[in-house]
């Protein structure tokens, strides 16, 4: 059986005519491919397969206005792509959506569609990745074209749904189709016969006709499909289920008519849209401060303990930084004798335990006159009242003291 002819026997939450043009490609695509391209378990992708999404570290999928994030969802939609007419797959969408959920950058997401919908398998775990998505930050959608069947079962899990006027919106169903090779077969000389223990195991095959009973059996799997799409709308939109199951009868309306039935929230242009989420994104800000302060209160105790932290942090290296320019200093003037001063300093001793560790300093090759040196260099050098090494009062500073009393602990 034809690989890629068996993906159109699939359930299709897609308008007719979608499903029509992608047969027709699958169809022209066939006919100028080898058989080792097109049948089962041959590799058929590479001639196929659109190339696939940019990997995480390259541009995000979305587009930043304001604090919104917009990502397009525009085409044919797939879980995989295993077709060239499919333009996005559900993970790439989910994988954007994610990306600008944990961009810092971002308080909100708007999937921008123009799409007659896709397949049926993969749609609703995304559908419920945006529902997840909304507990974090809001997730809205807008139709800039068609947000027609899988592309409104998403859109169905947003916050919020505005549409261009001209916009189609809806097409709440499942759809499959078959296709009968047997005449063709027939003309080139081939008889094909699917064996299999299981009476339905082939139902719905192209070799022959569509029997009653193959026909029923598609068509109670493509109502429970449907059932499930229903569920999502129901729940995603607060409608009565009944309500929406009587609007579950395939068909598309303008985005004027789509509002009136409760499947929209508003007719109206994409920048009037993405202007009222930003709006409505600095009026949450000043609803939370008006009901909520204390909330603000501690969230701003958390950023300023935060800052406070950077800014201990930055002064922490510049003492360190300025420890090492002093010891260099020392070393310089100390000669040999900057590694015993370097274990006092580091040690944080005083003064006093130095006199009383008498051997530390003991065989000095610096006299006095170097050690006053010193002193005069980091006076100058820090502008500090240091004695002299051989004045009673003030009371000598060593080094470590020295340290402590300008750095800290």
């Amino acid at each position: 059986m034809n690989r890629l002819l068996s993906k159109l026997r699939e359930p299709w939450a897609i308008t007719p005519q979608a499903l029509d043009d992608l047969a027709s490609i699958v169809e022209a695509k066939i006919e100028g491919l080898g058989a080792e391209d097109v049948f089962v378990g041959a590799t058929h992708a590479s001639s196929l397969r659109k190339p696939a999404p940019a990997e995480s570290g390259s541009a995000p999928g979305y587009v930043m206005d304001g604090q919104v994030a917009v990502i397009p969802v525009e085409g044919t939609l797939y879980r995989r792509r295993y077709l060239m007419a499919c333009n996005q797959t559900y993970g790439d969408i989910q994988t954007t959506i994610e990306r600008a959920v944990n961009d810092p950058a971002v308080a909100a997401v708007v999937l921008d569609f123009d799409s007659p919908g896709g397949g049926v398998h993969g749609v609703a775990e995304l559908a419920q990745a945006i529902d997840e998505a909304n507990t974090r930050k809001p997730v809205h959608a807008y139709a800039s074209g068609n947000m027609a069947s899988a592309a409104y079962w998403l859109a169905s899990a947003c916050r919020q749904i505005w549409a261009s006027p001209q916009s189609s919106v809806g097409s709440i169903n499942t759809i499959t189709v078959h296709t009968d090779r047997s005449a063709r077969d027939e003309k080139d000389g081939i008889r094909r016969t699917f064996l299999s223990p299981g009476r339905l195991k082939a139902a719905g095959n192209d070799a022959e006709p569509l029997s009653d009973e193959a026909r029923q059996y598609i068509m109670d799997h493509l109502v429970g499909l449907t059932s499930q799409f229903v569920d999502q709308v129901a729940k995603g939109r607060n409608m009565d289920r009944a309500a929406v199951e009587s609007l579950a009868d395939g068909q598309v309306w303008l985005a004027k008519d789509a509002a009136k039935l409760g499947l929209i929230d508003r007719a109206g242009s994409r920048r009037e849209f993405l202007r009222h989420i930003n709006k409505e994104l600095i009026m949450n800000l000043e609803d939370l401060k008006a009901k909520h302060p204390e909330l603000v209160s501690e969230a701003r105790a958390e950023w300023e303990a935060e800052a406070a932290s950077a800014m201990t942090e930055g002064v922490s290296a510049a003492r360190a930084e300025e420890r090492g320019r002093i010891l260099d200093l020392a070393s310089a003037i100390y000669g040999e004798d900057a590694a015993r001063l370097q274990k006092a300093v580091e040690a944080n001793v005083t003064a006093d335990q130095v006199k009383a560790m008498a051997g530390i300093f003991s065989g000095s090759s610096a006299g006095a006159g170097t050690q006053a040196a010193i002193l005069e260099e980091l006076k100058a050098a820090h502008g500090q009242g240091l004695a002299s090494a051989g004045s009673s009062t003030p009371k000598p500073m060593g080094m470590s003291e020295y340290a402590r009393e300008k750095y800290g602990e």
